[in-house]
């Protein structure tokens, strides 16, 4: 593929609009929002507790921090997993019937779910060197890391190489999504999968340098023009949406704002899965 050049990139922000882009990644990996949900399906707390059961340097194997937010602390909380291979977080949402009313109020024990694997371009390596064999999954997405992280890495270059002096190394982390509603019934679906939306999708940008979007199994992401105002979706999943995070600024580049607007899809109960990778700065 030919990579837009830092002038091409700057035309396309002065119109305040996405730089979207076609890749060989969207076809070589057709299946890769099925893969997601596969690796969902079978990934359980005891299996990455198996699979990060081995130390990395100064890195003392399992950490497991369980988060409650300062100000609903009963209704916004985390499992967070880490592991020299990779991470896993479980981020609860209590309601929406829950939601409303104080915490003394009689509860029905309804939550929405977003669950996250981390996945980073160290992965493979410590996971081969402590003998540890990956799921064919999780083999799968570290393929996919390796095509885009030269992606991520040429726009930086080309964008952003007036930091590299203030930086001590770089990372590359791929998060797949899954967005579900474990208690959700057929007359609750809709509703449930719309407070999952609202709560966890709200406008924001990346903490990152750069990011790229390689899909989304339920069309929800919008971007937002930075010169008008406007937000438009995504156009379908064979076209890649190149982010510039919140670092990027420091470089005179405006951030890619986004958000997830909720889509019905007819009703359905199916969870939705999302396919990023950021490119962040650790900073001296």
């Amino acid at each position: 593929m030919k990579f837009l050049t830092k002038t091409e990139l700057k035309e396309i922000q002065s119109t305040g609009g996405p730089v979207l882009f076609k890749h060989p990644l969207t076809t070589n990996f057709p299946d890769r929002l099925d893969k997601a949900k596969i690796l969902f399906d079978k990934l359980t707390v005891p299996m990455f507790e198996t699979l990060n059961n081995f130390e990395f340097e100064d890195e003392k194997g399992l950490r497991i921090e369980h988060w409650h937010d300062e100000d609903v602390p009963d209704k916004i909380y985390a499992h967070r997993y880490g592991g020299p291979a990779f991470g896993y977080d479980l981020d609860v949402m209590v309601g929406p019937k829950d939601w409303e009313g104080d915490s003394d109020a009689k509860k029905v024990g309804d939550h929405v779910l977003r669950r996250k694997i981390y996945l980073f371009d160290w992965t493979r390596e410590r996971m081969a060197d402590a003998n540890i064999k990956p799921t064919a999954e999780i083999e799968y997405f570290l393929d996919l890391l390796d095509v885009v992280k030269p992606i991520l890495e040429n726009y930086n270059e080309e964008c952003l190489s007036d930091q590299k002096e203030n930086v001590r190394f770089y990372l590359t982390k791929m998060m797949l999504i899954e967005y579900s509603t474990p208690f959700a019934t057929d007359e609750t679906v809709v509703e449930h999968r719309k407070f999952n939306s609202e709560r966890f999708g709200p406008s924001h940008c990346d903490e990152a340098l750069l990011g790229l979007h390689v899909g989304e199994s339920i069309k929800e992401i919008q971007t937002r023009n930075h010169v008008n105002g406007d937000w438009t979706y995504l156009p379908d999943n064979d076209t890649c949406l190149l982010l510039f995070g919140e670092d990027s600024a420091n470089s005179d580049w405006n951030p890619t704002y986004h958000r997830m607007i909720h889509n019905p899809n007819d009703g359905s109960s199916d969870s939705r899965y999302v396919i990023l990778i950021d490119y962040q700065a650790r900073y001296k």
